[in-house]
């Protein structure tokens, strides 16, 4: 067994991180009087912001061949997107006007 490294191992990966997506949220929440002081509250939240493209390069140590000695290249398409479910309470240190 030599000490060069196995063709699957990856020894440099490029790649750009940082997106900039412009997105939208719509929602509705709703808040109820349970005591004198004390309320309950509930909110939903969808958020999306798009999609996201990416290509990731791998290359392996010691191959020249193609750009930057990549021997594996992907591509990913990732569609971002969320639903936020909110419950809690409040408690209202002054009293409610009447």
């Amino acid at each position: 067994m030599s000490g060069a490294p196995s063709p699957l191992t990856p020894s440099f990966v490029a790649m750009t991180p940082t997106h900039y997506n412009l997105g939208f949220t719509v929602g509705w929440g709703i808040e109820t009087r349970i005591l004198t002081n004390w309320s309950l509250k509930a909110e939903y939240l969808h958020l999306d912001l798009g999609s996201v493209n990416d290509t990731f390069a791998v290359s392996q140590a010691g191959n020249t061949s193609g750009i930057f000695g990549a021997v594996l290249t992907t591509n990913t398409n990732s569609h971002l997107h969320d639903h936020i479910f909110r419950v809690g309470s409040n408690y209202r240190f002054w009293s409610w006007a009447p």
